[in-house]
């Protein structure tokens, strides 16, 4: 049997997701991930640079 793909766009509302994750989250949780994510973006710029 044929399978027939039909393209689908879909709009996901990312500000309720995120209220509800950061209201599940302590301030010191919030903070380890944002440090986490500034060490990330640096060290991937730096392998962007070579």
């Amino acid at each position: 049997m044929a399978t027939i793909y039909k393209d689908v766009e879909v709009e996901i509302n990312t500000d309720e997701i995120w209220e509800e994750v950061l209201d599940e989250l302590s301030t010191e949780e919030i903070e380890e991930y944002l440090e986490e994510r500034r060490v990330r973006k640096k060290n991937s710029s730096r392998l962007h640079i070579r």
